[in-house]
């Protein structure tokens, strides 16, 4: 029972699993039925008449199993699209975040290196980010996503950036300036947030080239401003985490 309980859960874990199997039994069944119908002519008939039944029945099977195959086929092909359609929408919305990203761990350098000053409570509105449209409407299908740990965990820093911003200004009171070890440790999340963008971004599958050319100048500014940040900030965790 325990075994059977396992075969269960392997093919219903899987959507694309739980499709072959259903299109198999059909097939099968549709194989049986016809098999059982040919027995049945086949001792009813003349011997003259066999050949007739059997080369109808061989037709019907193969025309059965050719079925099935268009239909799995078709509903594989329509799963495919629909996952490319969701990954490379979540890619655009990962593009447009690593601008603010990016801004956001310069913000962070230049308060480290005293090229700015900023009141602790004035952090949070520094450190803000649009809120996600693309990531709360695919929740359901975030399995499908060529990355999708990869794209929580990117969405997952973005909400630790924002609350680590929120306790630093409460930590902060009046308008007492972000400390440089304060600074470092808000811009550690942001190389974080900057490498996964990165790692998604070289995932897209897009077909058009100006797609791609956007894609290429996202990823180099993220990557131009990473090596800044190393220079910067050479002990960060991020740097030497691996994703």
């Amino acid at each position: 029972m325990k075994q059977l309980f396992q075969i269960l859960r392997f093919i219903f874990n899987r959507p694309r699993r739980l499709l072959a199997v259903v299109v198999l039994v059909l097939a099968a069944i549709a194989a049986i039925y016809v098999f059982g119908l040919f027995r049945c002519a086949w001792i009813a008939a003349a011997q003259g008449e066999q050949l007739a039944a059997l080369g109808s029945v061989l037709g019907g099977i193969i025309g059965v199993f050719g079925s099935a195959a268009a239909v799995y086929l078709t509903l594989w092909s329509q799963r495919q699209d629909e996952t490319d359609k969701v990954s490379n929408a979540i890619i655009r919305e990962v593009m447009e975040f690593s601008r603010f990203a990016v801004g956001n761990l310069t913000t962070c350098e230049n308060l480290y290196k005293n090229v700015v000053q900023m009141p602790g409570t004035d952090l949070p509105a520094a450190m803000q980010t649009p809120e996600p449209i693309v990531y709360p409407a695919i929740a359901d299908r975030i399995g499908r996503l060529h990355m999708p740990q990869r794209v929580v965990a990117f969405y997952t820093r973005i909400a630790e950036a924002r609350r680590v911003a929120a306790i630093i200004a409460i930590r902060l009171f009046g308008q007492m300036p972000v400390s440089h070890e304060q600074a470092s440790k808000m811009a550690d999340i942001w190389i974080d947030i900057c490498q996964f963008a990165e790692l998604i971004m070289l995932s897209a599958d897009f077909k058009l080239q100006i797609d791609l050319r956007t894609r290429d100048i996202f990823v180099e500014q993220i990557r131009s401003a990473l090596a800044s940040a190393r220079k910067t900030f050479p002990e960060a965790e991020s740097f030497s985490e691996e994703r």
